[in-house]
């Protein structure tokens, strides 16, 4: 187990690293879960253990990487003939980014889903 977290400490230092240099050098990060064994909640569990971003540039980087990977659909934002998909979170991420696993409601194409 001890080898196991020594070599996790020793990628999250790396993957902080890379990104806080794509960070600096102004390149458009997406996250996203591009392996089949994990979800986008865990890759933002790593992302924030990671420490690279606050929480505000997280919360940018979230909201962000739908537009980015769907470029084609009108989705990001609320204006006239945009998708109307949104989360309502419980409390603020600017203050806990742990606030984005909150959700009290989700709405997609302007229909609430019940869970």
């Amino acid at each position: 187990m001890a080898l196991d977290t020594v070599l996790l400490q020793k990628k999250y230092a790396f993957l902080k690293e890379q990104l806080i240099r794509f960070k600096n050098a102004n390149i458009t990060i997406a996250l996203g879960a591009d392996q089949t064994n994990t979800t986008l909640s865990e890759e933002i569990d790593d992302i924030i253990e990671i420490g690279a971003f606050n929480n505000l540039e997280l919360l940018n980087i979230l909201v962000q990487s739908p537009k980015i990977i769907f470029s084609d659909r009108n989705i990001g934002a609320i204006k006239d003939g945009y998708e109307a998909s949104f989360l309502v979170l419980k409390e603020n991420p600017l203050e806990d980014i742990t606030a984005i696993k909150k959700i009290v409601k989700r709405v997609k194409n302007g229909l609430e889903l019940k869970w």
